[in-house]
């Protein structure tokens, strides 16, 4: 979903004539596409007793990824950072491989008088692709927890 994608599939159809004949379906998966978005192709189904064939419609499912979570184009990832006072003293960086294996480097805000574990930093356009109509316009937001 990230990337966009393109699948290929054989589909028997059975004709009026009780004929059964395959047909090959290319379906493009755009990247950035929501879990629950149908991708119809039409006249490509069984035939009707009119003539005209049904449409087959293919209905997007996410696949849970192992270290983010997305919610609508914004992604969620949990880190573990263990307390240092240098690092409550001086601040540091964290360094984190995104969605295209590119390393995101941010500023660790730490607590200086409260040492809560608890925290979120915003790395503006680092999300999954955002649609309008046919064309991506930008990058939802990473949200790292």
């Amino acid at each position: 979903m990230y990337y966009g994608t393109t699948y290929e599939f054989l589909v028997t159809r059975e004709l009026l004539s009780r004929k059964t004949e395959q047909v090959e379906i290319s379906i493009d998966v755009p990247q950035g596409i929501r879990s629950g978005t149908r991708i119809v192709c039409p006249r490509t189904g069984h035939q009707r007793k009119d003539g005209t064939l049904q449409d087959v419609i293919f209905l997007v499912e996410e696949v849970p990824h192992d270290r983010f979570v997305r919610v609508k184009d914004d992604l969620f990832m949990d880190i573990c950072v263990p307390w240092v006072d240098s690092l409550a003293e001086q601040g540091g960086d964290i360094c984190i491989d995104g969605m295209k294996g590119e390393e995101i480097v941010f500023p660790l805000p730490y607590p200086i008088y409260d040492k809560s574990t608890e925290g979120q930093v915003l790395v503006k356009g680092a999300g999954m692709p955002i649609r309008e109509g046919r064309k991506t316009v930008g990058r939802g937001d990473l949200i790292v927890r």
